[in-house]
């Protein structure tokens, strides 16, 4: 196994964790890609995913618990414009899912958010 591990390239069985700075960073990158700014990021926990939650033949996630997270609308958003330019908004006690990115530039990608209720 390690043999074939190794043609894999960057990462390709790497099993070690994002550290805080490589997690809030792909947090970041998904809702500004979304169109809201990330005002204030408290990372409590970076962990594999357990046991139970983990689908066969996936790839390895690591699950990132968000004790609070401050995101501000870029532009106005969201049925009924719930989410208007330039306001803030707070949630607590989130999880995020993350595996390894596949695009150049981004060695992280969001795979499943939970808590975090945005359009």
């Amino acid at each position: 196994m390690a043999m074939l591990c190794a043609g894999w390239g960057a990462g390709g069985c790497s099993q070690t964790a994002p550290d805080e700075g490589m997690a809030q960073s792909a947090i970041r990158d998904h809702f500004e890609n979304r169109g809201f700014r990330v005002m204030e990021i408290r990372i409590q926990e970076i962990q594999r995913n357990p046991l139970p939650e983990r689908d066969y033949m996936a790839p390895l996630t690591f699950v990132i618990e968000v004790s609070k997270i401050r995101l501000e609308s870029m532009e106005d958003k969201g049925e009924s414009l719930r989410f208007r330019k330039g306001e803030s908004v707070t949630f607590r006690d989130a999880r995020v899912r993350i595996r390894r990115g596949n695009a150049p530039g981004r060695p992280w990608e969001i795979a499943h958010i939970s808590g975090i209720d945005v359009p």
